[in-house]
């Protein structure tokens, strides 16, 4: 883990660029389901501001509930979506958008269903050819920056990725194919009936921050 820092400064420090630009606040929190009430209320906040807003949303067990809670705002009038347009950070690879450990069947299931939004894209886990659809994603992001918000989650495990960036990512490429990493296949195959069909790699993206 220390040879690889020092890499990463090493690396960083020939591209300026990606020098880190920001000194984040760390917010502490007592309990998950706190975690997901305040992101819910960022997200809200967020829309009522800047209605066209450009979202990051994520995928995964832990933001069902914050989705949850965006939901329920919009039915109770709270909040409107109609002018939003969410970017997600990945998709598995291959697999098809309708099966339901999809992360395209995830976010049709738990908001897209029920929160109408302006446009909605994420990469396609079916595309015949992953060279054209990573170029594809690429080219969508570039006519949509800057982002307004995102959202992340961190993990599983010991791999601490960010979108399906695992370990050896390169930091400057924006839209790619990765293999997954054994521990991200174990704990993400408990989300497909038959852990067997959980795909070996996923097309993810770095996220780029303004």
């Amino acid at each position: 883990m220390c040879m690889l820092l020092r890499e990463i400064e090493e690396y960083s420090k020939q591209q300026e660029s990606l020098l880190p630009r920001h000194n984040p606040e760390v917010l502490i929190f007592d309990t998950p389901e706190t975690v997901d009430t305040f992101a819910a209320l960022r997200v809200i906040e967020q829309v009522r501001t800047k209605p066209d807003s450009i979202l990051t949303l994520p995928t995964g067990n832990t933001p069902i509930a914050m989705h949850q809670h965006i939901v329920e705002s919009h039915k109770q009038g709270r909040v409107d979506f109609s002018r939003v347009t969410i970017f997600n950070l990945d998709e598995y690879c291959p697999i098809q958008q309708t099966h339901p450990s999809s992360y395209t069947a995830f976010m049709r299931r738990c908001l897209i269903d029920h929160v109408p939004v302006l446009a909605r894209h994420i990469p396609n886990g079916e595309a015949p050819g992953l060279e054209a659809e990573t170029e594809r994603y690429r080219y969508l992001l570039e006519q949509h920056q800057p982002i307004d918000l995102a959202i992340l989650g961190i993990g599983p495990s010991t791999t601490c990725h960010i979108g399906f960036n695992e370990r050896g990512s390169a930091i400057d490429s924006v839209v790619r194919y990765v293999s997954l990493h054994p521990e991200t296949k174990q704990e993400n195959a408990k989300a497909f009936a038959n852990p067997e069909e959980i795909p070996k790699g996923a097309l993810t993206r770095e996220l780029q921050i303004y």
